[in-house]
């Protein structure tokens, strides 16, 4: 995935396979050998969308049929782990008990994952958008932020608990 602005991301679609191939390495740079392309090149709008996880009294969306993020460390797929997690024990009362109602379960199950999805969903956002600013002090306090968590293993240890783990209440 090559995040670009539309524009930039319509250029790249119309190179010929040499031309995308070449560009792809420049960016990209030789830490995997040669990158070629296989298959096509498509363009899909970035969006942030986080829908209701109880879509009916007996049915729940997880994952990416729950919400759509920016591709930022994949924390789409992180949300989506943790949304599957939380619902097997979530059901586990009624797996014990089938001939009951899961509809309680699943509505706790959804009431409980949303701060967890609201904050992830709010810093796969807001985190693009500022390294994206084009303000030169900006960029500069992006980078001293990104070396404070490299060489700071206290800052970096709650951002990454974070992304792993999610919010905890």
């Amino acid at each position: 995935m090559w995040c670009s602005p539309p524009a930039e991301a319509s250029r790249l679609l119309h190179l010929t396979q040499a031309e995308f191939e070449q560009a792809l390495q420049s960016m990209f740079g030789d830490r995997l050998g040669t990158l070629h392309c296989i298959g096509e090149r498509h363009i899909f709008p970035l969006s942030m969308h986080a829908g209701p996880l109880l879509l009916t009294p007996r049915a729940v969306a997880i994952g990416n049929a729950a919400q759509t993020l920016h591709p930022v460390a994949g924390q789409g797929l992180n949300l989506g782990l943790r949304d599957a997690a939380q619902l097997s024990q979530a059901l586990a009362p009624w797996l014990a008990c089938p001939d009951t109602d899961p509809q309680p379960s699943l509505a706790r199950f959804a009431r409980s994952r949303r701060p967890d999805r609201w904050l992830t969903a709010g810093v796969t956002d807001i985190l693009p958008r500022v390294f994206a600013t084009q303000n030169p002090l900006v960029e500069h306090a992006c980078g001293l932020a990104l070396l404070a968590l490299d060489l700071l293993p206290p800052l970096r240890a709650p951002l990454a608990r974070q992304l792993l783990q999610g919010l905890r209440i």
